[in-house]
């Protein structure tokens, strides 16, 4: 992994063989990505990396040349795939050659200080093959041989032959398996949230039926059901993108109808948070790498949108890149290096060593959890959608990843594809307010942590078309609240109207404090809390879908 660029050079590093974890035998596990702020290489999102990449250049080719500069640039292939191919050949590496199995990671026992990656040199550790990076690897090996079985045969059939071996292992392995030596080793561990892999096996075996056509991948697809996700985590929409663009002849037709179908019900709900929220991005909360979930989002609409073109869902993954590179409540690009006022103080080690940000790197984003010390210094009396801090320190709101920047890649080749059917989207004026935070001139080496699930959308019928028409004069300032509240009737006009949705929404994204009656009024659900799931009842009350909020 050395590098030779124009902001960032180093050695190769990690060039030492690893010991696999409490044995004594030691294998070559050079080369492949840094996962993210740190030097850990992880094959759960390593696979997830890949497959965004190579979705890009399979669905957009006419968009990746061979002339990026990369040492392969000039070789005839395009730069997209040399790349790719260099994170494939370290998997390889990964997987256990008599089992089939695939190791999880390779990291050192903990993290490092802020340094260049050739100064770490602490012993390499491989954990235990599990279930997960075992799937996870199948899927992009199959994948990989589609994408290369006409560039170099030979790769292509090593990496289908790889898909194989490991799926006899998960056929051998019906059950989730994985080990997390974390008294031992405290970098990353990339457990599956919800310990369950039929997600990660309902891509492999998609993949795998797309590559062979063999009807036993068929029947594993059957069984594992359709699964959803484009998280590290919850993998099962990959799956999905596998089938519905393989070969009609490898298809059932009841397999295809159900997966489109829960492929259009994920969009919907997808498109519905966008039209709720005014910054047009389709998240519901703001959590610990959401960008990744806004990023991911516009790859299922722009899915979705090849199998139902009548719905706007190009126009709204065409707001996720917007609400990237800038229309947000910060008025801030979260891509560094792009955009008059950009993310410049990334949780990225080389970054930090050099005291220069490598350009073009996606951050985590707003976290209303304040999971740092800097956010909560910063952040506590931010509004959800701005508890986001541009600093080193901060590595709950601004640490980069492989697999945050690659969703991206594959969102702007959907947008920039020639025959793009999105409309023009109206342009919004960013907030003129500078944030007051600084870096420190010292960072502390804090460990990574991964993001939390993603929570799950929920669709509003209608979206306010206008703003509010009548403007409360001033906040009030009685303490006592009226004897009986309303819900949605934030405004307390004894009426609930597009008004209150406005008000709403304002509070939201933190352009409008509420008191405490108006918040009442606003919890329609009555779950305790305010958030967007409030505003799209809200709006299915005013659109005449439900008659009351009990």
């Amino acid at each position: 992994c050395e590098v030779e660029g124009p902001v960032v050079n180093h050695k190769a590093c990690h060039t030492d063989e690893a010991t696999i974890y409490k044995t004594d035998k030691k294998i070559d596990v050079s080369g492949g990505w840094h996962d993210a702020g740190d030097y850990g290489r992880y094959v759960v999102p390593a696979a997830k990396s890949v497959a965004d990449l190579l979705i890009a250049y399979n669905t957009n080719k006419d968009l990746f040349g061979d002339d990026t500069k990369i040492p392969e640039s000039g070789n005839g292939v395009a730069d997209i795939l040399d790349e790719t191919r260099y994170e494939l050949e370290w998997m390889l590496k990964m997987q256990d050659k008599e089992s089939g199995g695939v190791y999880h990671k390779v990291s050192c026992a903990q993290f490092p200080g802020f340094v260049m990656p050739e100064e770490e040199t602490d012993k390499l550790i491989v954990t235990p093959v599990s279930s997960t990076a075992t799937a996870d690897f199948c899927a992009a090996m199959a994948m990989a041989y589609e994408s290369y079985k006409n560039v170099d045969e030979a790769f292509a059939n090593k990496c289908l032959d790889a898909a194989k071996a490991a799926w006899t292992w998960l056929e051998a392995n019906p059950d989730y398996v994985f080990i997390d030596p974390v008294k031992d080793i405290t970098t990353g561990d990339y457990a599956d949230f919800k310990k369950n892999d039929k997600d990660e096996r309902y891509w492999a075996a998609a993949q795998l039926l797309s590559a062979t056509g063999d009807s036993k991948y068929e029947e594993a697809v059957q069984k594992y059901a359709v699964q959803t996700g484009l998280g590290w985590s919850d993998m099962g929409t990959y799956g999905s993108f596998a089938y519905l663009n393989m070969d009609a002849s490898k298809q059932n037709a009841d397999t295809k109808s159900k997966i489109e179908a829960a492929v259009i019900k994920e969009a919907d709900a997808a498109l519905a948070n966008s039209k709720a929220n005014p910054y047009g991005e389709t998240l519901e909360k703001y959590f610990w790498g959401c960008n990744m979930d806004v990023a991911n989002s516009g790859m299922l609409l722009s899915l979705a949108e090849s199998l139902d073109n009548s719905k706007g869902y190009k126009a709204a993954a065409a707001e996720q890149l917007n609400y990237l590179l800038g229309k947000n409540p910060l008025g801030t690009s979260f891509v560094t290096g792009y955009g008059t006022k950009a993310s410049s103080h990334p949780h990225h080690r080389p970054s930090i060593a050099l005291k220069k940000c490598v350009p073009g790197m996606l951050v985590g984003g707003p976290d209303s959890a304040l999971e740092d010390n800097k956010a909560k210094a910063y952040l506590a009396d931010a509004a959800p959608a701005k508890c986001y801090v541009d600093d080193a320190d901060s590595y709950s709101t601004n640490e980069v990843t492989i697999y945050w920047n690659s969703p991206l890649t594959a969102l702007l080749a959907d947008v920039l594809t020639e025959t793009s059917t999105i409309a023009p989207v109206p342009t919004q004026t960013a907030p003129t307010e500078e944030p007051t935070e600084k870096p420190t001139e010292a960072p502390t080496a804090t460990p990574t942590t991964q993001p939390t699930e993603t929570p799950t959308a929920t669709k509003p019928t209608e979206t306010p078309t206008a703003e509010p028409t009548v403007k409360p004069t001033a906040d009030p300032t009685a303490t006592t609240e009226p004897a009986k509240i309303m819900k949605g009737d934030i405004d307390n006009n004894g009426v609930v109207d597009i008004t209150d949705v406005s008000l709403l929404s304002l509070y939201l994204i933190g352009d409008k404090k509420l008191d405490d009656a108006a918040l009442k009024a606003a919890d329609v659900d009555g779950d305790g809390d305010v958030r967007l799931t409030d505003a799209a009842r809200m709006l299915q009350f005013l659109s005449k879908n439900i008659t009351s909020f009990d």
